[in-house]
């Protein structure tokens, strides 16, 4: 490279350890976005990941826009398969970096989102060590995601609004949380049909 010419590098998102420029002079914008609210679950059974989605078939054309990222195309597949058939006829009338791109998704029309990172124990043990950090992170998991982007980031009040663990805590009406918001949970009903290739 050419020392004497400067060189402009932009990027949506970046770890803070990931950057490896000398001496640079950076214009850094924090990517929280506080109207989004984060959730990690943890799948025990691998092949029940899917059934976590269930909701979108019990709560029919009431469903919020949604948006499902998957790793694989089989995954892509599995899901597709899954929710074609808990939809039946209503089917017919889709590393940290890419969770803060994914997430960055929701909300940009200011309105409050929510991003719910389902995993199990084969797919968090692939996953690199800030992600880990983040998911069992025991105080707050927004700060912990963000921290590898910026060192700004403060947990949001009122906690309902903030993260899973923030969430479990909030008791921004006194003695319990008035806010609390709806999570993605598997809807208990009749077993479900193992699905070719489940994941």
């Amino acid at each position: 490279m050419l020392p004497e010419i400067p060189l402009l590098a932009l990027t949506a998102t970046v770890q803070i350890n990931e950057r490896g420029m000398v001496q640079p002079i950076i214009v850094d914008v924090s990517p929280n976005k506080e109207n989004i609210m984060f959730d990690f679950i943890h799948v025990p059974i691998e092949k029940e990941a899917a059934t976590h989605l269930k909701w979108i078939a019990v709560k029919g054309k009431e469903t919020p826009q949604t948006i499902v990222f998957c790793n694989t195309f089989n995954d892509i597949s599995n899901i597709l398969s899954y929710l074609l058939l808990v939809l039946n006829e209503k089917a017919f009338t889709e590393d940290s970096n890419d969770l803060m791109q994914q997430a960055s998704r929701g909300g940009r029309d200011g309105s409050q989102a929510h991003c719910v990172t389902l995993f199990t124990n084969r797919q968090l043990s692939r996953c690199g060590k800030d992600v880990k950090s983040v998911v069992k992170a025991e105080g707050c998991q927004r700060q912990a995601l963000y921290n590898h982007f910026t060192d700004l980031i403060t947990p949001l009040s009122p906690g309902h609004l903030c993260c899973s663990n923030r969430r479990q805590q909030c008791v921004c009406d006194g003695e319990k949380c008035s806010g609390i918001i709806e999570v993605f949970i598997p809807v208990a009903d009749e077993p479900e049909e193992e699905l070719p290739g489940s994941i």
